[in-house]
Parts: structure tokens; C-alpha cells; sequence
């Protein structure tokens, strides 16, 4: 009986993109490098996002509280993976990705390909219509 509880359990966490969520519905980013992150989302086959953002900007500020709210919790279950990118620590990826704008979201396909972009300021409801176009 324990081995098919376990079963169930490993096959219910293959069905799909691994969530990063925790039982509050927080958004959780991808605890890693990004090489790893990309990896992770060619094996589960989900697209991934990259998230820019400046410690000092307000915008920025505000873009990752709006993240939080449960709308787009619930979007972002299970089809993306997320990784935070704070500029002063990642300044070679913004400049690799011609980041000049905070934040900026850039959004990829499982393959690793570039599919859209973000810039600026933005509320819940346009990022998760950023992410369905």
C-alpha cells in the first residue's frame, strides 16, 4: 500500500511544469542559476520568464507585489517557471537580454527561444495578458 501511495504521488508531481508554489499560492522563484532553470523547463516542457527588476525602483517594486496577488497565482501554476533577476547582481544577463527598462520580462518557450517581452510598469491583469498573447 505505501509503495502505491508513493506512486501516486512521483506520477501525480510528473503531470506537467513543477509549480514553485507553496499553500499560500506565493509565486516562488527558481531557486538556482539559470542554466539549471532552463534545463528544468526542457525536461518538463513549460516556458519560463525572466524577471529584471531594480532593488531602488518603485516600479519594480510594485510589479513583483502584484505577482502576489491570486490571480495571477493561479495563472502561473504550473506553466511557468519564474527566475528574479536583480540588475546589480545580474548585470551581464541585462546586458545579454539589452535590458534597459525595469522591469522588464522576458518570456521563453521550453526550447529556450525568446518569445516576447515586457518593459515597464504593469499591473496583474496586463502581465497575465502579457502571457496569454
Amino acid at each position: 500500500m505505501k509503495n502505491l501511495i508513493t506512486l501516486i504521488v512521483i506520477a501525480a508531481l510528473g503531470t506537467g511544469c513543477f509549480s514553485f508554489t507553496t499553500t499560500n499560492k506565493k509565486v516562488m522563484f527558481f531557486d538556482g542559476n539559470l542554466k539549471g532553470m532552463k534545463k528544468m523547463a526542457k525536461t518538463e516542457e513549460c516556458g519560463y520568464f525572466i524577471i529584471f527588476y531594480a532593488s531602488w525602483d518603485k516600479r519594480s517594486e510594485k510589479f513583483l507585489n502584484a505577482l502576489e496577488q491570486p490571480e495571477v497565482q493561479q495563472y502561473l501554476d504550473k506553466q511557468y517557471l519564474a527566475f528574479k533577476a536583480n540588475i546589480e547582481d545580474h548585470e551581464d544577463l541585462g546586458q545579454r537580454y539589452n535590458i534597459t527598462h525595469f522591469p522588464a520580462v522576458v518570456a521563453f518557450n521550453s526550447k529556450g527561444w525568446e518569445v516576447k517581452r515586457l518593459s515597464g510598469s504593469t499591473n496583474s491583469a496586463e502581465f497575465i495578458s502579457f502571457l496569454n498573447n
